[in-house]
């Protein structure tokens, strides 16, 4: 879904779920840019729940998804490169000046299939059993 306008994002998501006929709840960002994002999602009534990014908060998101590697309760698949070269290329870094954490890419790229594969597997934690999730873009 990547390279197209947002509207049409949000209407193909509309329609993957609605054809699935399951229930799911989305989970997205709802800080900063992603709130009017949230806000659109909930006008179409997709069933969202919105993740504030706070330092705590990102810390709890990363180490959730960490936790969940190295457990193996998910396989990162071959394709698409752009997540597992996102993954290996993830940084925690420590302020020198306040000394706290900071999860974020390297300067030139982006994180976003990072954060997406975490907020999944949040959701996916605290909603449902893994066993029971199905892809609903089949």
């Amino acid at each position: 879904f990547n390279h197209i306008p947002w509207d049409e994002q949000k209407a193909r998501l509309k329609e993957s779920l609605d054809r699935t006929g399951q229930q799911y709840t989305i989970l997205l960002d709802s800080t900063g840019v992603g709130e009017p994002i949230f806000d659109d999602f909930r006008k179409l009534r997709l069933p969202v729940k919105g993740y504030k990014f706070t330092s705590d908060s990102k810390s709890k998101l990363i180490n959730n998804l960490r936790i969940g590697i190295e457990q193996k309760e998910i396989i990162i698949p071959r394709e698409p490169r752009i997540l597992r070269e996102e993954l290996e290329a993830y940084e925690c870094r420590v302020s020198e000046t306040s000394g706290r954490v900071k999860y974020t890419a390297p300067e030139g790229m982006t994180d976003d299939c990072v954060i997406g594969l975490a907020l999944a597997f949040w959701n996916a934690r605290k909603d449902i059993q893994p066993q029971s999730i199905r892809n609903p873009f089949k």
